[in-house]
This record gives C-alpha cells, structure tokens and sequence, in this order.
C-alpha cells in the first residue's frame, strides 16, 4: 500500500497514480514511512488514561505531552453527543473537533479520514465513543482538551511514542 502525508498535517494516506500505478512521489513517501516504522519499533509505546465524572460545563485538560512524537491512537468515550475535543499541535492554533453529533452526521466512522472519527453512537444508552486516527506528528508539543456543553462522564485512553 501507498502513503502519502496529509497537507497541513503529517497523516498518511493511500494515494495511486491516475493510470493506477503508484506515483513517483509515492514511492518516496512509502520509503520514508518504512523507516519512520524501522524507529519506531526501538522506542517504548507510552499511553496515557484517566477519567471526568460528572464533569459540568467547561474545559478539561487531558494530556500535555512536550517533545517531538507520533499519535498511535486512542479513543475517547461520552455520555453526551455535544461533547468535543480540543487539540494543540505544538504551538499552532488549537484546533476544536466537532461534535460526536457532528461526526456521526458526516458520517466519519473509519481511522485516517480525519483526526477523529465515531466509534460508537447509542442515543439509547447515552454512549458515543469517539476513535483517535493514528500517525498525526506533532514536533515540540500535543495538548488535548476536552470541551463540554452539558455535564457529562468522560473516559480516555491515548497510545503514543516520542521520537
């Protein structure tokens, strides 16, 4: 399979030539990947879990990580579908995840389409879990938040690895 980084973003994914080859570029992407794998077997996955609950209306922090590392993946899971997540990618602009609502109903339900997607949507249960696409670099800095509307019960868990 083919890779490709995401522009704005180091997220990797398939790409093919029009004529359904793989494109020079991609070649290049692929090797670069392969080694990127190569380090990574020779550093200690790190993960990170905790629990709000019942958390009121605000911001939570979650995680703070300093130093240069590569998302692994994780998932978050709500009580609430109003519920979202703040992200810092070193010192850029914090990006705001849409609601689960709002995931649901753009119906991100696989990994590396965009930083989250939905895992789990019961309006019956009230509970909605919400996946952390892997391969997402950050440089000097992650920082991720979660921002609540309504009071709700929120457990995480978060896989990553420093480089």
């Amino acid at each position: 399979m083919t890779f490709q980084a995401r522009p704005g973003r180091s997220m990797f994914q398939p790409i093919r030539h029009a004529g359904g080859g793989l494109s020079p570029k991609a070649e290049t992407t692929f090797n670069e990947i392969l080694k990127q794998l190569i380090i990574l077997n020779h550093k200690p996955t790190l993960m990170k879990s905790g629990y709000y609950g019942p958390a009121g209306v605000g911001t939570y922090p979650l995680l703070t990580i300093i130093g240069k590392g590569i998302i692994l993946g994780g998932n978050f899971n709500f009580t609430k579908n109003s519920a979202q997540l703040k992200f810092t990618f070193d010192d850029e602009t914090p990006i705001t995840s849409s609601s689960i609502d709002s995931l649901y109903q753009q119906e991100l339900f696989s990994p590396n389409i965009d930083l989250l997607y939905v895992v789990r949507y019961d309006d019956v249960n009230y509970n909605y879990r919400v996946g952390l696409s892997p391969g997402y670099n950050f440089e000097t800095k992650l920082k991720i938040e979660a921002v609540f509307s309504a009071s709700t019960f929120l457990s995480y868990l978060f896989y990553y690895v420093l480089i």
